[in-house]
């Protein structure tokens, strides 16, 4: 046999090997077996495109989830930081829309309009909680709060004078 012939049929043996580990490992996946997976890694669809990822930032302090829409944008995003948990939810375009988070001293949740400003933020501080309406300029017309010594009602006309805040100061 040359020494052609003997490359040749090594190459098919490892050939077939490898057919026989990727059937078994398709098998596995098919049939619902679990499994660990190291992060970071993508999952992708039959075109390659990306449905999701996890990965870790590069000083590994935080993690997160990504998940894309078909046109390749990251539309939500699940994380995680020293403080907690985080979730960012985007919009068509890539504005953020909608995100809650926690931080050392409580959480938030925000809603923004569609260009990314104004909207509605519900928050948890060290004396409570509260809410602000703001307009799609960012200019905020609503504020609730309370804290140990009760609540706090604050609106404000477009040019950002006071119009009513309960109690009185």
């Amino acid at each position: 046999m040359t020494d052609i012939e003997q490359r040749l049929k090594a190459l098919e043996a490892r050939l077939e090997s490898a057919e026989i580990i990727i059937d078994k490992l398709s098998g596995l996946i098919l049939n619902g077996a679990s499994s660990t997976v190291l992060a970071p890694f993508r999952v992708v669809d039959q075109e390659g495109k990306r449905i999701f990822e996890v990965d870790i930032t590069e000083k590994g302090t935080e993690q997160r989830l990504r998940i894309f829409n078909p046109d390749g944008e990251v539309t939500a995003a699940l994380g995680t930081d020293i403080d907690g948990g985080n979730l960012v939810i985007k919009d068509k375009s890539g504005t953020i829309v909608s995100y809650l988070s926690v931080g050392p001293d409580g959480a938030r949740f925000t809603l923004n309009t569609s260009n990314g400003s104004g909207g509605v933020a519900f928050y948890t501080d060290e004396e409570g909680g509260g809410m602000v309406v703001s307009d799609v300029k960012g200019q905020i017309s609503a504020e609730l709060h309370s804290s140990v010594e009760g609540g706090v009602l604050v609106l404000r006309d477009d040019k950002d004078n006071l119009v009513i805040v309960l109690p009185p100061e």
